[in-house]
């Protein structure tokens, strides 16, 4: 068994885990990929209202979303989804999918395999200027598995 595969105990409570603020949104990173083995993350999301996410896809990894509070739009493969408290939305790799919730909302996000935690630090750790190109940051999203689709103008890199 490799170190990559070694599952651990996990716990975190309210307002716990690798914490990152990204523009509108507020990051708990819940379940780590080295927690998992590499499998899976377990990523809490707070949305502000207005938040935008631009159209984009996953190649190598499938994203499941749980809505805990509040609602939000998700277009998934061209397809409008009104997502309340309590909806599930599951986007396989490579589906493209965009999400919009003009009141805010908590959710929960599964990302098999793990890996996009690094996205939310290399977004965390960008210089004010970094943050405001887009051509940058879809380049830096790309190397981690997110693969932009739209107008930069449609959103941010996380919304």
């Amino acid at each position: 068994m490799t170190d990559e595969t070694v599952q651990k105990i996990s716990t975190t409570g309210p307002g716990e885990g690798n914490f990152y603020p990204a523009g509108f949104n507020e990051v708990y990173v819940k379940v780590r990929a080295e927690d998992s083995g590499g499998t899976f993350e377990l990523i809490e999301e707070v949305c502000k209202p207005g938040f935008v996410s631009r159209l984009h896809r996953h190649d190598t990894r499938s994203q499941t979303f749980y809505i805990v509070e509040g609602s939000a739009e998700f277009i998934v493969d061209g397809k409008s989804f009104a997502a309340k408290a309590g909806s599930s939305i599951h986007v396989p790799p490579g589906v493209p999918h965009k999400i919009t919730s003009d009141d805010g909302m908590k959710m929960l996000m599964i990302y098999c395999k793990a890996g996009l935690e690094n996205l939310f630090a290399a977004v965390h750790a960008l210089t004010p200027e970094e943050a405001k190109d887009p051509e940058f940051t879809a380049a830096l999203s790309r190397t981690h598995d997110t693969i932009m689709m739209d107008d930069a103008s449609q959103g941010t890199v996380l919304g």
